[in-house]
């Protein structure tokens, strides 16, 4: 090393020491950013069905009503994760069987790594505690939901 970056450091370095001692001990700052935010889309045509293979230049995204560049882009199938919550009150006594007929369609309908809870309220709330893979766990244990849900 130079003789003259050497006695930089070392003249430097008393005056850092002694400036940190003057000043009181803060606690660490903690700063975040979001560089990527997720935004989920389904698109269907005028008859409700999903349109396939839609790209990247299919879409636009406006943030503060400015176009801002899509860097990232998917069309993969994603999971979801939902709560049914069906209603056991007396006042729809007369469709129960309807609205179970129902429940057992939607829940049919989940994919496999689609995460629910099921849950029913009336005089009161009850609602699973477990988010589960429902799909593989009924398969695992071969249970019918349509078994459950008529139960």
């Amino acid at each position: 090393m130079p003789p003259c970056v050497l006695s930089l450091v070392v003249a430097v370095a008393p005056v850092a020491v002694g400036h940190a001692q003057q000043q009181p001990a803060q606690p660490p700052v903690f700063r975040s950013g979001v560089t990527t935010v997720s935004v989920s889309a389904t698109v269907r045509d005028s008859r409700g069905r999903f349109v396939p293979h839609l790209t990247k230049d299919d879409f636009e995204l406006r943030v503060g009503g400015k176009p801002t560049e899509i860097a990232v882009f998917s069309s993969d199938e994603q999971p979801i994760t939902v709560c049914l919550l069906i209603d056991m009150s007396g006042s729809v006594v007369r469709r129960f069987l309807r609205m179970r007929d129902g429940a057992f369609h939607f829940v049919r309908a989940l994919k496999a790594d689609d995460r629910a809870r099921i849950g029913s309220c009336g005089a009161e709330i009850a609602i699973s505690p477990v988010l589960a893979c429902l799909v593989p766990a009924w398969r695992a244990a071969r249970v019918d939901p349509a078994a459950v849900l008529r139960a």
